[in-house]
């Protein structure tokens, strides 16, 4: 009777081991998965932030350009307006008065 209650029991103790076993192996699978998928979102993480930061640095730089164009253009058209006021111009604007000497 002894004998058969310890065979019993190291069945069921195989068993159970074997049932472990296979859980173990199947939770490693899906840990396994689940780790590619952090490491894939980690990495797009990353290579998104990047991308950003170099679009950032082209903006940045675009609006930097159009800043210096801007303040060229108004250079340009300062000089240009004082360039038209030291002429003399009569009251409509077409006609110029050359000062003529006798």
């Amino acid at each position: 009777m002894e004998l058969t209650d310890i065979l019993i029991d190291l069945s069921n103790s195989k068993a159970a081991l074997v049932a472990a076993n296979n859980t173990i192996r199947r939770l490693n699978g899906k840990c396994m998965r689940k780790n590619l998928v952090i490491a894939g979102l980690v990495w797009f993480g990353l290579t998104a932030c990047k991308m950003l930061g170099e679009s950032e640095k082209k903006r940045k730089e675009a609006e930097d350009r159009a800043r210096n164009a801007e303040a060229g253009c108004a250079k340009a058209e300062a000089q240009l307006w004082e360039d038209q006021n030291k002429k003399d111009i009569c009251c409509d604007g077409k006609a110029r008065i050359d000062k003529k000497e006798v």
